[in-house]
C-alpha cells in the first residue's frame, strides 16, 4: 500500500510539472494520460521528457481545435480535405531492403529493453504475451473466448499512447508497435514507405487531387526515392505525366477569377463571350472555343482529372 501511494504521489508531482510546463491543462486532456507515461516527466532521459511534453500538446491541440503547434496544421478540415495518406505497394533494390532488415532487428532489441514495454507487459498482460488472433481481436475491439488483458479500458488507453511513443522512435506504424507490445513479434520495417492521398467527389466545388507521400530514412540513396516515386507516379497516371498546355492553365485561372468575382454564380456562356472577346483570332489555335461547352469541359478536366487506383499495400503485408 506504502509503495502504491508513494508511485501516486510521484504521479501527482509529474502532472503538476506539466501544468507547470504547459500551463492548465482541461481534465479531459489529463485523462487521455496513461499513468505510466506520466512518469517520463522524471525521466533520466531528456529526449522521454520532451517527447511527453511533445504528446501533451498534440493532446491540447486536439482539445482546443487549434495548431498545437507553430506551423502545425489545422486539425480536423485540412485532413478530411486532403485525404488520409494509404500506403502501396512499391518495390526496394536488395541494399536497401538489407540495410533496413538489420536495422529492424537491431531495433526490435533495443525496444525489448525499454522499461515503459516491460511495464506495460507487467501491468497488463497477467497471462503473458498475446497470440497474433488475440492481439487482432484486443486492437479491432472485439472480445475472444478469455478476456485477455486486465483493466480493458485503461490497458486500451495506455497502448495506444506507448505504439505512438514507438512508432515515433523506431519508424514502426502504430499498429505494428502495438502488435509488438502485445506478442513480442518483430513489427514490419521499411526504410521507405509511399503512401497517396486522394480525394475524389462528385461537389463541384471540391476538387479531384492525388498526393504522393514518401517517408525515407536519410541513408536511403537518392536514385531509389526518385524511382519509387515515379513507380507511384506510374500507378496513379498510368505513365502519362504530359505538361498541362498553357491554354489549359490560363482557362483555369480565368474561370477561378470570373467564380470569386460572381460569388460562385455560374454564366458560363458569359465567361465564353469575354474569354472569346479577349483571344482574338491572332492568338495560336485552339485558344478560342466554339461553344460554352467545350470551354466550360476544359476547366471541369483541369480541376477533376482521372486518376487511377494504385496498388494499395495491405495490412498484413511487408
Amino acid at each position: 500500500m506504502k509503495e502504491r501511494a508513494s508511485e501516486q504521489e510521484r504521479n501527482e508531482l509529474a502532472m503538476i510539472g506539466l501544468e507547470e510546463a504547459l500551463g492548465p491543462l482541461p481534465q479531459v486532456v489529463k485523462s487521455r494520460i496513461p499513468e505510466d507515461a506520466i512518469r517520463d516527466f522524471y525521466s533520466d532521459y531528456e529526449e522521454d521528457r520532451q517527447l511527453l511534453l511533445d504528446r501533451v500538446r498534440d493532446l491540447l491541440g486536439v482539445y482546443e481545435d487549434r495548431p498545437a503547434s507553430a506551423g502545425a496544421a489545422r486539425t480536423g478540415r485540412g485532413k478530411e480535405l486532403r485525404g488520409t495518406p494509404q500506403e502501396i505497394m512499391v518495390e526496394l533494390d536488395g541494399d536497401t531492403n538489407r540495410r533496413g532488415e538489420v536495422f529492424s532487428e537491431v531495433a526490435l532489441a533495443l525496444a525489448e529493453q525499454r522499461p515503459d514495454v516491460r511495464r506495460f507487459r507487467r501491468s497488463y498482460l497477467r497471462d503473458g504475451l498475446l497470440t497474433t488472433e488475440e492481439a487482432d481481436a484486443f486492437l479491432d475491439g472485439r472480445e475472444t473466448g478469455r478476456s485477455t488483458l486486465d483493466r480493458r479500458i485503461t490497458a486500451q488507453g495506455a497502448l495506444r499512447w506507448r505504439a505512438r511513443t514507438l512508432s515515433l522512435l523506431y519508424g514502426w506504424r502504430e499498429r505494428d508497435a502495438a502488435h509488438f507490445v502485445l506478442t513480442g513479434h518483430e513489427p514490419v520495417y521499411r526504410p521507405v514507405r509511399v503512401a497517396v492521398a486522394r480525394t475524389e467527389s462528385t461537389r463541384p466545388f471540391v476538387p479531384d487531387t492525388a498526393r504522393i507521400v514518401i517517408t525515407s530514412d536519410v541513408w536511403v540513396d537518392a536514385r531509389v526515392v526518385a524511382r519509387v516515386f515515379r513507380d507511384a507516379q506510374r500507378q496513379l497516371l498510368g505513365g502519362d505525366n504530359r505538361k498541362v498546355h498553357d491554354r489549359v492553365l490560363e482557362v483555369a485561372r480565368f474561370v477561378a477569377r470570373r467564380i470569386r468575382e460572381h460569388d460562385g454564380k455560374e454564366s458560363w456562356r458569359e465567361w465564353w463571350r469575354e474569354w472569346n472577346e479577349e483571344h482574338p483570332v491572332k492568338y495560336p489555335k485552339g485558344w478560342r472555343y466554339s461553344a460554352p461547352h467545350g470551354f466550360k469541359q476544359v476547366f471541369e478536366r483541369f480541376v477533376h482529372p482521372k486518376y487511377r487506383r494504385p496498388k494499395w499495400k495491405r495490412r498484413d503485408t511487408n
